[in-house]
């Protein structure tokens, strides 16, 4: 084979080599992400985070933007910024699928941690937003 024609096998692609959305739902795509608390450093424990693609996440956010849609066309139209924050959060507790600490991470547990852990949701927030974590 010429050289011209190694390389172009070597880049060729085809559309089936690209499968974000199966490798978003695939429940061993899951990354760990230290929990550190600011004062208190690397505590130790760990948060496992879905791709903001898997559906999970995908359908939870869909739901806070017509939760968030509901409430401005409702009866007083205005969304505190309280309101907001809380239907985001409850949408990015679906990016946990696992977690160190004994209680199981369902969405309540989840929001009630990053409710009181802020710069953790942030941590969370962008360590989701990194595709090369996922990809």
């Amino acid at each position: 084979m010429t050289d011209t024609k190694k390389a172009k096998v070597t880049v060729a692609k085809s559309f089936r080599d690209f499968k974000t959305v199966s490798r978003a739902n695939d429940p061993a795509n899951t990354k760990p992400m230290n929990v550190v608390i600011p004062g208190v450093g690397d505590t130790g424990e760990k948060l496992y985070i879905r791709s903001r693609y898997c559906t999970e996440y995908r359908d939870a956010e869909l739901k806070a933007q017509r939760q968030l849609l509901a409430l401005m066309q409702g009866k007083d139209g205005e969304v505190t910024d309280a309101m907001k924050e809380d239907i985001l959060t409850r949408s990015l507790c679906n990016l946990v699928a696992g977690w160190t600490f004994d209680e199981p991470p369902t969405v309540d547990n989840v929001f009630e941690f990053l409710t009181e852990n802020p710069t953790v949701r942030e941590d969370l927030n962008v360590f989701a937003a990194k595709d090369s974590n996922f990809f």
